[in-house]
């Protein structure tokens, strides 16, 4: 398993946990049976279809903004390759009238 796959394999368990526990605790009261009553059940899924929803919205936003942060970071990057660039000649090209100028002298 790469590190991308592990990344994910954890950000989901970690989604996953974390509904579980949120809606374990908004919806189970009596721990004295070992199912869930109608109420209870009831509860769980409308929370957890609540927190698929706002995953899958979340995701939707993400898959937006992305692609245009990706190009503004992009663009930032290459702006800073073309000062170093213009530095890089800059400094060729003093060296060079350096070396003209002493070996005039």
């Amino acid at each position: 398993m790469d590190y991308s796959e592990a990344r994910t394999l954890k950000d989901f368990l970690y989604l996953y946990n974390k509904i579980s526990e949120d809606c374990f605790k908004k919806c189970v009261f009596n721990m004295t049976r070992r199912t869930l009553d109608d109420e209870e059940g009831s509860c769980i899924s409308t929370c957890v279809q609540k927190h698929v929803k706002v995953n899958h919205k979340t995701m939707e936003f993400f898959a937006e903004i992305n692609p245009i942060f990706q190009q503004k970071k992009m663009e930032e990057h290459q702006q800073e390759l073309q000062k170093l660039q213009q530095q890089q000649q800059a400094t060729a090209t003093s060296a060079v009238a350096d070396t003209t100028t002493e070996s005039s002298s």
